[in-house]
């Protein structure tokens, strides 16, 4: 089978959005079929990322790239320029920015499926005007076109850019519009494809999952020794969701367990302003570092905190990658009437649900049982479920399904 991937993030950009798209055509070269890749220069992806080296070289055979013209990378009045997209102009594009390198990346593509007799185009979001790019591609050449959500557009909790109203509902209708002619479109949680059945007119849903990094880049043995406890969260913190208030408050004060916290990743001002004094015997702050270098922390920590999203829809992408480290997890969950979270590590046994709201009440005996886990050297039992061969090889299936009809 031949696809092609059209997206704005890969290699040697080092980032959620491009692990993913990565990750998966590589698999699904390794499993025989040909993966052609449309994507920006690798001038803007190392722009954004340009001390993380995790993914350079890691790519598919066909890769071909489009230089971006949405912002200059050495302009002296780039900041300027992101500070309007954010909260000026961003807002008036329709839907993202990236609208304008639809067209150019328009007619590569077309290049690239009548050259090559492509059986499917794959579309990535985010950006999600890239799915306009499948839009016309289908419309041209009636070519199989798969429009792929990392991130959903419409009912989305937070956005990249501060729309009205009025936009959200140009949103909509655009989203409407395009997903009518998509042959399919894939999603991430099956309680997302459940909404977007709600919510448009689609014909084909397919469940792509999110994945963990490759496995011979996950440190799974604990060589650090340390007399405390140590619990690791990674990724962005911002307030309501994944607020650590709560967390920092009781190992800063619990006396029963000797227990270290490190947090690392961007913290909003928000909360920078309710953290007025952290022991740095208890608590540790890391605004950012690689990918690799966090491997080495995650190796280094007992225990990993995952903090629950809002949403009912989506699933905090970390979790992957905190699975295949197969050690106890505390998922800090908001509440939710309905977490697809909670349906997902219900199977395994070494992931603890919590609540942040009662975390005072619960967090302690949960503590306990984790203690008693790693005095026991009792092992997960994680499968490997979430590798990106296996999200591969699920995907192709569907792919060879939907080829059939």
């Amino acid at each position: 089978m031949k696809i092609l991937f059209i997206c704005a993030s890969y290699s040697p950009r080092s980032a959620s959005p491009a692990f993913r798209t990565t990750y998966i055509s590589k698999a699904l070269e390794r499993l025989g079929q040909e993966v052609f890749v449309l994507t920006y220069d690798d001038d803007f992806q190392t722009r954004l990322d340009k001390y993380d080296h995790t993914l350079k070289g890691i790519e598919v055979k066909n890769v071909n790239r489009i230089h971006q013209s949405i912002s200059k990378g050495k302009s002296k009045n780039l900041a300027l320029k992101n500070l309007l997209y954010k909260y000026g102009v961003g807002s008036l594009f329709i839907p993202d920015p990236h609208i304008k390198n639809v067209s150019k990346f328009f007619e590569k593509a077309k290049e690239i499926v009548l050259t090559n007799k492509i059986d499917f185009v794959i579309t990535f979001s985010f950006p999600h005007s890239f799915h306009i790019i499948g839009y016309r591609l289908n419309k041209a050449l009636n070519v199989n076109w798969i429009a792929d959500y990392g991130d959903i557009w419409y009912g989305a909790p937070h956005t990249e850019f501060n729309k009205n109203s009025f936009f959200k509902k140009l949103d909509y209708y655009l989203e409407h519009k395009i997903l009518k002619r998509a042959t399919a479109v894939s999603l991430t949680t099956k309680a997302s494809i459940e909404f977007y059945k709600k919510n448009f007119s689609v014909k084909n849903y397919l469940l792509n999952e999110m994945g963990h990094v490759e496995e011979k880049q996950v440190f799974l043995n604990n060589e650090y020794s340390s007399d405390s406890l140590t619990f690791l969260h990674a990724g962005r913190l911002y307030h309501p969701m994944r607020d650590p208030i709560k967390m920092i408050n009781f190992i800063e004060n619990i006396a029963d367990v000797n227990s270290k916290l490190i947090l690392v990743g961007d913290i909003d001002d928000y909360l920078k302003n309710k953290i007025d004094f952290l022991n740095p015997n208890k608590t540790e702050l890391i605004s950012w570092m690689t990918t690799s270098e966090l491997q080495v922390y995650f190796n280094h920590s007992d225990v990993l905190v995952l903090f629950g999203n809002l949403s009912e829809l989506q699933v905090p992408g970390k979790l992957y990658e905190y699975l295949s480290l197969r050690k106890p997890i505390i998922y800090l969950h908001m509440d939710l009437k309905s977490d697809p979270v909670l349906e997902i590590i219900k199977k395994f046994n070494y992931i603890f649900p919590v609540s942040n709201k009662n975390l005072d009440k619960e967090l302690l005996s949960v503590i306990i049982k984790i203690q008693y886990i790693i005095e026991k050297n009792i092992s997960s039992n994680y499968d490997d479920y979430f590798s990106w061969n296996k999200i591969a090889s699920r995907l192709l299936s569907q792919l060879n399904k939907l080829d059939e009809k």
